[in-house]
């Protein structure tokens, strides 16, 4: 969310950059009008630029789009789409050194003190075909801070190219059974700072050990 309000607060149009994100989420004016308890005025006035955002009200913004986006989850059941084979918040942080244990993982690429907060298991191929780049934000469900689950994988470049150009990034990458990681798909997790990890467990078995830490 960090990104999301830097880009705000830098625009030179404030209310520009406001329309861009609601319009990402997929949220209405009215929608967000109701999360933030304003009426849709204010909300079309501060897109408009007749009203300026303050850090306070940049914030109040942002968390109405995850609480747009919380009761929209909720609403729909967990009807994922078929690309997603599964999805889940872990009952509390974890630190990915600990996951990464849990499923047999090895780093292909590390990066100190991070933590996550969920899972999603992503059919790699599925997801290139059935989700655009506003429908990835699915696979995050409540947080970003996840580890982001590939399976199908050959090489790794499209997961992590999809990763690099989408403006939210997970907390860790995995990939489970490629044929060979190349090396632009590390350099991408780099430079994006990302854990990228490779496990070969069975899928049926790397679900059953995740859903035991939710």
């Amino acid at each position: 969310m960090l990104e999301i309000a830097g880009d705000i607060t830098l625009s030179s149009d404030p209310g520009k950059a406001i329309r861009k994100w609601r319009e990402l989420f997929n949220i209405s004016q009215i929608e967000l009008a109701e999360s933030m308890k304003v009426s849709r005025t204010v909300i079309s006035d501060y897109e408009r630029g007749r009203r300026n955002p303050k850090m306070d009200t940049i914030k109040r913004f942002i968390a109405a789009f995850g609480n747009v986006k919380d009761i929209r989850i909720k609403t729909k059941n967990n009807n994922l789409p078929s690309s997603i084979y599964d999805r889940n918040e872990f009952h509390e942080f974890m630190p990915v050194d600990d996951v990464v244990n849990i499923i047999d993982g090895k780093y292909l690429y590390n990066t100190p003190r991070k933590y996550i907060f969920g899972y999603s298991v992503v059919d790699s191929i599925k997801a290139i075909i059935e989700l655009n780049w506003i429908n990835f934000f699915e696979i995050y469900g409540k947080t970003t801070q996840r580890m982001l689950i590939f399976t199908g994988v050959e090489y790794g470049r499209s997961p992590m190219i999809a990763v690099r150009v989408h403006p939210f990034k997970p907390g860790a990458i995995v990939y489970v059974s490629p044929k060979k990681v190349d090396k632009l798909s590390i350099k991408l997790a780099t430079l994006e700072d990302i854990p990228l990890i490779v496990t070969y467990l069975d899928k049926t078995e790397l679900m059953k050990r995740l859903r035991k830490l939710v």
